[in-house]
């Protein structure tokens, strides 16, 4: 994704103010947004971003990772994280990206059996470590994990959108101590947030994991019942619209004034509309 860094913004006091207001120029860019392209990012990979060749005192980009076992060569740029190489250079969609700064844990993965939250972590930094992601957890015929077993019994995901992440973190507990209390438990689920508030249901399905008691089923009118979507909820199968991408695909980034109660006097996109990938910016003068 290309990232518009150049902007040129004045600010006045409401009695001087300019013809647009803040909320008028945010109302309209919402509607319009910037337009930047996002094609290179995906299906090709991120290598059309830099410069050709080695560069002095950079890194090598075509690298190769463990990855739920199997060792996958990937053109990596420096910065890159491993959020991205898994879900826009692998197809790992079931990493999720929430926050993107280290703080939902929907990202969460485990490196050497050690939870980390993906959005945050290099892909360079883990190249001699082996990454489980949560397309990683099932048996080689498809078989749920317990854990994932343990969270369907409980139907512990409402969205599902946090539920990759949870199982993660749910897996590295058990792995490293396999009978928790449930204190310890909440306090090890503690760094994955769950905007359904479905908190106790996932701790349900941790103490039931580590119990060993499962039943995959709900009663529903005295029959058995698993809803249709729960397993692809704890699988990371289950797609949501950030998931999906298409040949040609574009990306919108919005950008925001910094300035709170100013007026927005012009601005000049002249710099980033020379940026490599950008097709357009719109204004509220569009």
């Amino acid at each position: 994704m290309t990232e518009i860094t150049h902007h040129t913004l004045t600010s006045e006091t409401a009695d001087n103010a300019a013809k647009v207001s803040r909320r008028e120029f945010i109302k309209r860019v919402i509607a319009s947004g910037a337009v930047a392209s996002a094609a290179l990012y995906v299906y090709g990979g991120l290598s059309g971003c830099g410069r050709k060749g080695a560069v002095a005192g950079g890194v090598e980009r075509l690298v190769s990772i463990n990855v739920n076992g199997t060792v996958r060569r990937v053109d990596v740029l420096p910065q890159e994280t491993l959020a991205m190489t898994l879900r826009y250079k692998l197809g790992l969609t079931g990493t999720k990206l929430g926050c993107d700064r280290s703080e939902c844990g929907a990202c969460t993965v485990m490196i050497d059996d050690v939870t980390h939250y993906s959005c945050s972590t290099l892909t360079h930094a883990v190249r001699a470590r082996k990454v489980v992601t949560i397309e990683g957890l099932e048996g080689p015929n498809g078989e749920l994990h317990p854990v994932q077993k343990a969270f369907v019994a409980e139907l512990a995901p409402q969205c599902g959108f946090c539920t990759p992440g949870q199982v993660i973190s749910a897996v590295a507990l058990l792995k490293r101590n396999p009978k928790p209390t449930r204190e310890e438990a909440r306090f090890a689920m503690s760094g994955n947030l769950c905007r359904c508030g479905a908190y106790d249901n996932y701790l349900n399905a941790v103490m039931r994991a580590a119990a060993e008691g499962w039943h995959m089923a709900y009663k529903l009118l005295g029959k058995d019942f698993i809803p249709h979507d729960v397993v692809a909820k704890v699988t990371g199968r289950a797609k949501y619209s950030e998931d999906f991408r298409a040949e040609g695909m574009v990306f919108c980034r919005l950008l925001l004034s910094p300035m709170p109660h100013a007026r927005v006097k012009s601005i000049d996109a002249t710099e980033a509309l020379k940026m490599p990938g950008v097709l357009g910016i719109l204004t509220p003068d569009d």
